[in-house]
């Protein structure tokens, strides 16, 4: 498994005579096999993060870094699967080609095999030949989370994955991923607006503000998570107590 550091992130985007400071020194560092959710307003600098992080996108200052599980850094980039907000499925593909077609520059051995292994683990494997037009919005988001698994990833980066999806199946969704999650051990960084979705799937939660990390909080909760559990709603209403009180303060 692959961890994250972070270090000294910092970008500036212009647009003629206006500059924004997207990230401003931002610096952590995730361990391998855990599960990191990333929470914050928007315009915060969470998706900024989540490119560079990716590769999509290069800072003006800091490094980002991976490292195994004896924190020595590791000279490639590691294998990784990505989630967004929307599916992003080709309509004119079936499912399982547009898994194969995420495929197409892996070294993996057998695709056909790893596409099947991604629908089962997501419940969709009856659907392999349908097209994305056939499927409800939550079951597009099934296919794209196993798009992202077929790759055997050893880092999932989640950029609000069911921020798009009705309450119900976004819950029902955290629970498919928090099982994945402990049949499949790997690195997660999830970027994500839901606190109760934060606190249900992640070891810690990382707060962001005007660009950097303003607090890492520890989820000392047993799993798996609901919100009727002890300590459960007094840890979302700390959280959200303090991204309210940091925002009133960066605004006067």
């Amino acid at each position: 498994m692959i961890g994250i550091r972070v270090w000294e992130i910092s970008k500036c985007y212009r647009t003629g005579d206006r500059s924004v400071q997207a990230l401003d020194g931002v610096t952590f560092q995730v361990e391998p096999g855990s599960f990191v959710a990333v929470i914050g307003y928007s315009g915060c600098g969470k998706t900024t993060l989540f490119r560079h992080i990716a590769g999509l996108e290069k800072p003006d200052s800091g490094i980002v870094s991976f490292l195994n599980h004896r924190s020595q850094a590791v000279p490639d980039r590691p294998r990784l699967g990505m989630m967004f907000q929307e599916p992003r499925l080709l309509s004119w593909l079936t499912i399982q080609d547009n898994l194969l077609l995420a495929l197409r520059r892996t070294s993996l051995d057998n695709h056909e095999r790893s596409v099947s292994e991604a629908l089962l683990q997501v419940g969709m494997q009856e659907f392999s030949q349908a097209y994305p037009d056939q499927l409800s919005g939550g079951m597009a988001q099934r296919v794209a989370l196993a798009r992202a698994l077929c790759r055997k990833p050893e880092l999932l980066l989640m950029d609000e994955p069911f921020g798009a999806l009705d309450a119900l199946t976004r819950l029902q969704l955290q629970m498919e991923l928090a099982r994945i999650w402990a049949e499949n051990p790997m690195t997660v960084l999830c970027i994500t607006h839901d606190i109760g979705e934060a606190v249900t799937l992640a070891d810690r939660v990382l707060v962001m503000a005007d660009g950097r990390i303003v607090r890492d909080c520890p989820v000392d909760l047993p799993r798996p998570r609901s919100p009727g559990q002890p300590g459960f709603e007094n840890l979302k209403a700390d959280i959200l107590d303090f991204i309210l009180k940091n925002k009133k303060e960066l605004t006067l």
